[in-house]
């Protein structure tokens, strides 16, 4: 009993020391951000009205177009492997379903031979029982 008021006493103060810890928290070190408008230098608005700007924009181009390539080759190979498993999939799902529609099959002309025989039967106890006149003749008995 002592045990039993212990156990219950410690469940009731695990529950409220977890829910007087505080939420999670996320921080993030922002010493080194400046703000979002960068001013650019006297030396860079100069380089704004010359050729390194136009070189600058086609390299900035060119590795965006890079980027673009290698992201689409990667998409490509992993959609190539999805379609290669996809179809496996398929393949494996029509061979099962065969196997168990064979299964089912063989069960069920078991039983519809085991039907025909029993039917014969019925017809049979229905023709010996109009042959002999019996009251109900034609009418189908079931044997025990």
């Amino acid at each position: 009993m002592v045990a039993r008021l212990a156990f219950i006493a410690l469940c009731v103060c695990a529950t409220f020391a977890r829910a007087a810890q505080p939420a999670a928290r996320i921080l993030i070190d922002t010493s080194g951000y400046h703000g979002t408008t960068v001013r650019p230098q006297r030396s860079d608005i100069a380089r704004w009205s010359t050729s390194e700007l136009v070189e600058d924009l086609r390299n900035t181009k060119s590795d965006a177009l890079l980027l673009y390539t290698e992201y689409t080759s990667y998409a490509a190979a992993d959609l190539n492997e999805f379609l290669k498993n996809i179809s496996s999939l398929t393949q494996d799902t029509i061979k099962n379903m065969e196997n168990r529609v064979l299964d089912r099959a063989k069960i069920l002309q078991g039983l519809t031979s085991s039907f025909s025989k029993k039917a014969k039967m019925f017809e049979e106890v229905g023709t010996i029982a109009s042959q002999v006149g019996s009251p109900g003749a034609g009418t189908v008995c079931m044997p025990h």
